[in-house]
């Protein structure tokens, strides 16, 4: 096995990716590795109680840049760090874009769903740790960096 040189680390506009790039990037420092934040931009997949609500098309892009410019500076203490803002379906577009970039880890979060809509709630992190041959280190909502 290959040290690990490339990490991936898809977040999403809600607090939890914070924390994910936390995480991340704390690994990424240890292990001397590059970094590329992924956002998935999928408007059926989008859960409803996300942080930022779009207005348009070009809002929105503006917004998601920001924010992965805005975690890379505060995280990435000079990590060498690409961004990949991609359209599609969340899993085969961290699969494809995990491929392409060959990463080999994927940083990921679990969202906790109670109550009745956690019977209808796929949980993507788990679609795509089934689907992928590469790592995953998926962070759970209710955790906290050390």
């Amino acid at each position: 096995m290959n040290p690990i040189s490339k990490i991936l680390i898809i977040v999403d506009e809600t607090p939890l990716s914070e924390t994910i790039a936390q995480y991340g990037y704390s690994l990424a420092s240890q292990l001397h590795a590059e970094v590329a934040l992924l956002h998935v931009e999928n408007s059926k997949e989008y859960r409803m109680d996300m942080v930022a609500s779009n207005n348009s098309h070009e809002t929105g892009k503006t917004f998601i840049n920001n924010m992965l410019e805005n975690l890379s500076h505060k995280y990435s203490q000079g990590i060498a760090t690409k961004i990949f803002v991609v359209d599609g379906n969340i899993k085969e577009s961290v699969l494809s874009t995990a491929n392409q970039w060959n990463a080999q880890l994927i940083v990921a979060g679990k969202h906790q769903h109670s109550g009745i809509g956690s019977l209808f709630k796929e949980n993507t992190s788990e679609n795509i740790l089934q689907a992928s041959n590469i790592p995953m280190m998926i962070i759970p909502e209710k955790s906290t960096p050390h």
